[in-house]
């Protein structure tokens, strides 16, 4: 792998070990700041609605900067935000931390995704991509329960502190790379075109759908694993780590796909998996079943988000930043609807029914996925047959 595209995933690493900790961490946390669990899961919330608020901009904004340039500031906020977290005295400042945090994140993001694609040649881009997005995979394999294992131990303080330290030692890596990819310079409005593009509006509604079924279910791990398979901290952090494995698993074959058979068809296979597999969640089947479902969950869940980035890197390509952002944007509202849908069945009828309606939201995102890829092979057949039909009026001219 190029050391560039290594460091831009450990910094992926360090985000999504740092978005996922709180599904270990949700007991701990919640009694340490003397909140309610719930009250704890909207923070997944609030990191959402910021990065969603800012993410579509940032791109935009500091375009005139190199990709390296800003993604090396993004980590300096990351950080901050996350040592906030860290020593966070009531549920209010450690909501403050979180929007802190999203800033940081929303600007790496989709900088680092971008880079990546820019850098890599044609033929690669979507291995490209799942190389920088398998970092969330490593952090939910590796990161994530050793994290919870040691917030368990020393308090889930020291489980920030080392997404810091990951964070860190990513910082002083793009500082000692060269990497001068900067994306190409425009108008505002050229930038946010593509934004109103039926199609891309398309893919963000999808993305939204899906991500209210995949963080619903990720950010109530912990509960709905109770109901599922009477599950305890151990058997959590064992299904987390399942999980991550399964997610390094479908990225390291899955980039292979992308550039194979397409993004949307790949697209579209995860999802229908996803629409099977987290409703067995909410069926107190035991732990075998609930642990095959994780794994169907992880295989395919993680796969669709560099699936979609690769898609629309390739209908920007001038920058591909600006719609990944607007992507990733999509992805955090998702979340923070799925944090607050989540928040509503734990009190409500029950955890199950985190499972139920997460299962329903990527439903309704495979019937947009299949009319995206009907629409899409339709305007491919469009194209082909339109030359044919000016032949010969050319020839007559």
């Amino acid at each position: 792998m190029n050391v560039r595209i290594f460091f831009l995933a450990l910094g992926m690493v360090a985000s999504g070990m740092n978005s996922l900790l709180i599904a270990g961490l949700l007991p701990e946390i919640a009694h340490t700041l003397g909140a309610s669990e719930a009250a704890v899961g909207v923070s997944v919330s609030v990191l959402a609605c910021t990065y969603a608020l800012t993410a579509p901009f940032i791109p935009i904004v500091f375009s005139r900067f190199s990709r390296r340039a800003i993604a090396i500031a993004a980590l300096i906020v990351f950080l901050g935000g996350v040592v906030l977290s860290a020593f966070a005295w009531d549920i209010w400042s450690f909501y403050a931390a979180r929007a802190v945090v999203a800033l940081g994140t929303a600007a790496y993001t989709a900088q680092a995704i971008a880079a990546a694609i820019e850098i890599s040649p044609p033929g690669r881009k979507g291995a490209a991509a799942a190389w920088v997005s398998m970092g969330f995979a490593v952090s939910m394999a590796l990161g994530v329960p050793v994290g919870t294992l040691l917030g368990e131990a020393f308090g889930y303080r020291s489980a920030f502190l080392l997404t810091a330290a990951i964070a860190a030692v990513t910082l002083a890596g793009l500082v000692s790379v060269r990497m001068s990819v900067r994306a190409e310079r425009s108008t505002l409005r050229k930038q946010f075109r593509p934004l109103a593009e039926p199609v891309v509006l398309a893919v963000l509604l999808f993305t939204f759908l899906y991500s209210i079924s995949f963080f619903s279910v990720l950010t109530y791990m912990f509960p709905v694993l109770e109901f599922a398979a009477d599950a305890d901290a151990a058997m959590v952090t064992a299904a987390l780590a399942l999980f991550g494995i399964c997610n390094i698993v479908s990225m390291a074959v899955g980039g292979r796909l992308i550039d194979r058979f397409g993004s949307l068809a790949v697209i579209l296979v995860c999802v229908l998996v996803m629409s099977v597999a987290t409703p067995v969640l909410g069926v107190p089947l035991g732990p075998v079943v609930a642990f095959a479902a994780i794994a169907a969950f992880g295989l395919t869940g993680s796969l669709v988000g560099p699936s979609t980035n690769a898609l629309l890197g390739h209908m920007h390509p001038t920058n591909p930043a600006t719609l990944v952002g607007a992507n990733m944007s999509a992805v955090q509202l998702g979340a923070a609807a799925g944090g607050a849908v989540g928040a509503l069945m734990l009190t409500g009828p029950g955890a199950n029914w985190i499972a139920y309606a997460a299962g329903v939201a990527a439903l309704l995102s495979a019937i947009v996925c299949a009319g995206l890829l009907r629409a899409r092979r339709a305007q491919r057949a469009s194209r082909t047959r339109q030359p044919r039909q000016t032949e010969p009026t050319e020839a007559a001219a």
